[in-house]
């Protein structure tokens, strides 16, 4: 607990907890990410949820092994992502809270040649919402 309170401390000092905190400042960032990546590919990313900068989403309709494939194509091109839950399955990211606008930037780009590559591997729809459902 003594740790845990310590980190909590830590946190606090070097400005990263409250509403205009670097953690809310980088949940702003990803937001924006997420949103210009599903203009990008509508329909694709879909179902976003999260708590601060720990996020997720479903890619298509959630199929477990598509989105396995998913985080493999993206961790190819260059970025480390996890799955999460089921029945959706979602792709799931908990970047460092010390994120460069760069980083962000070329994990979001990876992210999408990922999703492309597995889109266009298995015949999913990339670039409408008709059909973002085929081959789940």
């Amino acid at each position: 607990m003594a740790m845990g309170a310590r980190i909590l401390e830590r946190l606090e000092e070097e400005g990263h907890l409250g509403p205009k905190g670097g953690i809310a400042r980088l949940t702003k960032r990803l937001d924006q990410a997420f949103e210009d990546l599903a203009r990008r590919l509508p329909g694709v990313v879909t179902a976003r949820s999260g708590l601060g900068a720990m996020q997720g989403f479903v890619a298509w309709q959630g199929n477990a092994a598509i989105t396995q494939e998913i985080v493999e194509a993206s961790l190819e091109e260059g970025a480390l992502f996890q799955t999460a839950g089921s029945n959706p399955t979602r792709v799931r990211l908990l970047p460092a809270i010390t994120l460069t606008d760069e980083e962000l930037a070329a994990g979001f780009a990876a992210l999408e040649r990922g999703l492309r590559k597995v889109g266009r591997r298995r015949g999913l729809a990339l670039d409408s919402v008709a059909g973002a459902g085929a081959g789940a």
